[in-house]
């Protein structure tokens, strides 16, 4: 439970700093190591949401090899905070999207990946991405709204909870 705490007051600490930052154009990723190292929650902010929609889901993948993993996406209004709980992958972030097609919204007017509300945005290629990395368990990853994000490959099972920040308020919350 302490762990849990730690993870969410490290997050929403990021998550504050990326926020005041400009046009974003990749993840913030937090080691589990760099968040096992923090002694002390005294200096960290916690910040009100009040004017947004904010959910929380769990996500779990199959294991998919290099190349069959996934496809970028970026979200046109919402955040997402992913926290690894088991598992290992590989990530790819940033990068110029072309190609984008609109998500298809379903017939409740949400628009899903795997059956979640995700909030609109596109999908297509990257050539190029910002940042691609392994992430393990105790890992967090900030992906801000524009931010092209995929998974390259699935190296065992993965399981990650997920905040979605949407100030728009367009994601159906349950």
């Amino acid at each position: 439970m302490l762990k849990a705490a730690r993870n969410l007051v490290a997050v929403l600490f990021v998550f504050t700093m990326a926020a005041s930052a400009q046009k974003p154009d990749s993840a913030t990723y937090i080691s589990g190591a760099d968040i096992k190292a923090q002694k002390t929650v005294a200096a960290l902010r916690i910040v009100d949401t009040g004017k947004n929609y904010v959910g929380l889901g769990v996500q779990n993948r199959p294991k998919a090899e290099k190349g069959k993993a996934g496809n970028p996406l970026a979200h046109t209004n919402v955040t997402e905070v992913y926290i690894v709980t088991a598992g290992s992958a590989t990530l790819a972030t940033g990068g110029t999207l072309t190609g984008g097609k609109t998500f298809p919204a379903g017939p409740d007017g949400n628009y899903k990946d795997n059956g979640e509300g995700i909030g609109p945005g596109l999908t297509g290629t990257v050539a190029q991405p910002t940042q691609v990395r392994q992430i393990v368990p105790g890992d967090v990853i900030i992906i801000p709204a524009g931010v092209p994000h995929w998974f390259t490959e699935v190296q065992e099972p993965l399981t990650y909870m997920v905040v979605r920040v949407d100030p728009a308020k367009v994601i159906t919350l349950k």
